[in-house]
């Protein structure tokens, strides 16, 4: 994942959640409280070798999920 760009994401406003990698939603107890904008809470999540997922918020906002399609077809 580009850092640089999710970090950008959150000081948009954009809040995360950690989640197992491959899911389309945290697998994380209670998310909903967990989700934040901290670039630090954010890092230990990669850190910990773990996906992240944008949190849906009061915002006006869009995400655009971007694949590896490299990554992808090599699961095939």
């Amino acid at each position: 994942m580009d850092f640089q760009l999710i970090s950008s994401l959150a000081d948009a406003g954009f809040q995360f959640v950690g989640t197992t990698l491959g899911m389309t939603r945290s697998d994380m107890n209670d998310w909903p409280s967990l989700a934040t904008t901290d670039k630090t809470q954010i890092k230990a999540w990669l850190d910990e070798g773990l996906g992240l997922v944008s949190v849906a918020n009061f915002g006006h906002a869009f995400v655009i999920d971007r694949d590896d399609k490299a990554a992808c077809a090599a699961t095939r």
